[in-house]
């Protein structure tokens, strides 16, 4: 055999079978191929889902894709890959956006609360953030997680108290719960 006749044909299979390295080894022709997939689940010791991992062919070919956790990337599934990564970003930034609109609106508000008095000023029980939540849906028809609703202390006596509504470290708004007693 010649080497540089086998160098050549083992490049040019390793074109034609989509492979991104090879190597020689001595003068056998030994090709040790690799080639990108598409992670089509979690693998926890290669990665997540939806990228692109360069592994052996034979891992490839004879494990990931055999069992369904990966496909070949190929041109047109990287760019496929590529403009959903731009949605989902796109999606994100407007999801942000109207996030910020809405804790602006929100900013400086108040809403009122009312609740079973023990006696005097006592409450029975303290307002819940799911309370504050529900009222803050029927008043500005927002829909607030309760688990994004910080309360420094808890709500004990009628009055009026502050909250901080935080959706993420960038997204608070602070706004009045005023507690009325309820006859």
């Amino acid at each position: 055999h010649n080497g540089f006749l086998d160098v050549l044909l083992t490049g040019f299979l390793a074109n034609k079978r989509n492979i991104s390295g090879y190597c020689l080894k001595n003068k056998d022709t030994v090709l040790y191929s690799h080639m990108k997939v598409l992670l089509l689940g979690d693998i926890k010791t290669l990665g997540k889902k939806g990228e692109i991992k360069e592994v052996s062919e034979g891992y490839a070919r004879n494990f990931l894709i055999r069992q369904g956790l990966a496909e070949i990337a190929t041109s047109k599934t990287l760019s496929m890959i590529d403009s959903r990564k731009r949605k989902a970003e796109k999606a994100k930034a407007e999801e942000e956006k109207s996030h910020r609109k809405l804790f602006s609106g929100l900013n400086g508000r108040s809403v009122t609360v009312a609740a079973k008095v023990a006696g005097g000023t006592t409450l029975y029980s303290a307002v819940s953030p799911a309370t504050i939540a529900e009222e803050l849906e029927e008043v500005y028809k927002v829909e607030i997680d309760p688990a994004d609703i910080v309360i420094e202390k808890p709500i004990k006596i009628v009055g009026t108290h502050q909250i901080f509504i935080e959706c993420s470290k960038d997204l608070k708004a602070k706004m009045n719960v005023i507690v009325e007693a309820l006859d």
